[in-house]
């Protein structure tokens, strides 16, 4: 998790933050547990990577959303739901879809 502060660099290294994902995804899809602090971390480090225009980062970034949608408390959900309203207003409509599909 402490590799996840790529999430807050400059700019984005969108393979690593890729690889990043991928691994919490598969460390949570095996049942490990994350605090609710590292998981709002994780949370709003993931929204900042929704500033990249590459496809696959994105979509990862809406997976990690999911995932940790329950973890994370109420009032940390509403500003996310905010940046997927703002996604579902995107001219791209592979990231309209995909911000619906989480948002539902």
């Amino acid at each position: 998790l402490q590799e996840c502060r790529a999430f807050h660099d400059r700019e984005i290294n969108v393979r690593k933050c890729c690889s990043l994902i991928t691994k919490i995804l598969y460390l949570l899809g095996k049942g490990e547990r994350i605090t609710k602090d590292d998981a709002t971390n994780l949370f709003f480090g993931a929204t900042k990577l929704l500033q990249s225009k590459d496809p696959s980062l994105r979509r990862l970034v809406y997976l990690i959303f999911r995932e940790l949608s329950s973890i994370v408390s109420p009032e940390e959900r509403i500003i996310v739901t905010a940046t997927l309203v703002n996604g579902m207003k995107d001219p791209n409509e592979i990231y309209r879809s995909a911000s619906i599909r989480v948002l539902a």
